[in-house]
């Protein structure tokens, strides 16, 4: 048998059976939940990320001024502020990859520094997931914002916070609203996901009637799931078929060529 011959059948099925590199799973939601601590600046909630789940994210929003540290933790462990995504009251997209999934612990919110009346926080966990995140888009003086997704199947959240006085803010459609119509200290704030997300572009927008529409502050990032492994499925469907070409190449051979090469026979 001409391993030569076999890699050229093989490298033509692939071709044909594993065009497709991978598929993407699809990310499941197992908890959310929310807070709302109006004139504070920190604060404690028992959460249950779920016993599969790899990531758990935090859209926070505060009613501040000047410069302020923020820390946010799940059963002590520090989540990472996603770059880009923070603006004013809008405090940014955290995450943290494989927490703690024996059950129920807390997520601590503390901002020090400047002035603080107020935060609010929308927060989800996930299974299904690559570590860390994909994109992030940020729109100022706006109720929403674009993101643009290279995977199939990502799962995409998104916050609002705004300046306000007893007004109310929501997240709209195809946004599944994770908290909304909550005070956070003379402001307001919403956050949603949105998943199976297809690749290309895909626009978030909230509902609010904010008196300050300069201080409305939008922020999405997307996470990726993780992909079926496809072609290696490929690859192994594609043997066989590699093998039974071989052998009818060798059974249709001319007495005057070599079976395996296919060269003629000096």
């Amino acid at each position: 048998m001409s391993l030569r011959w076999l890699a050229t059948c093989l490298t033509l099925t692939i071709a044909c059976c594993g065009s497709q590199q991978t598929l993407a799973e699809t990310i499941s939601v197992l908890n959310t939940a929310s807070l709302a601590a109006p004139g504070q600046s920190s604060a404690i909630v028992s959460f249950n990320a779920g016993a599969t789940a790899d990531k758990i994210v935090v859209l926070l929003s505060s009613e501040l001024s000047g410069l302020t540290s923020t820390v946010i933790t799940y059963n002590n462990e520090p989540l990472s502020l996603i770059p880009a995504t923070t603006a004013g009251r809008n405090r940014g997209i955290w995450y943290l990859d494989n927490p703690y999934n024996g059950g129920a612990a807390s997520l601590s919110i503390t901002i020090t520094a400047g002035a603080i009346n107020g935060l609010g926080a929308g927060i989800l966990s996930m299974s299904g997931s690559i570590a860390g995140y994909a994109a992030t888009r940020i729109a100022s003086n706006s109720l929403s914002t674009t993101l643009t997704t290279t995977a199939e199947s990502s799962l995409i959240v998104a916050g609002l916070a705004g300046n306000s006085t007893g007004t109310t803010a929501s997240a709209n459609a195809p946004l599944t609203q994770i908290y909304g119509n909550v005070d956070i200290g003379s402001a307001a704030a919403a956050a949603g996901y949105s998943q199976p997300v297809a690749a290309g572009s895909h626009t978030y927008s909230f509902s609010f009637n904010g008196f300050e529409p300069s201080s409305n502050v939008v922020s999405a990032a997307s996470f990726t799931a993780v992909p079926e492994p496809s072609t290696v499925i490929g690859l192994i469907a594609a043997v066989p078929f590699g093998l039974r070409l071989l052998r009818k190449r060798r059974r249709t051979a001319s007495p005057d060529t070599d079976a395996d090469t296919g060269i003629l026979k000096s």
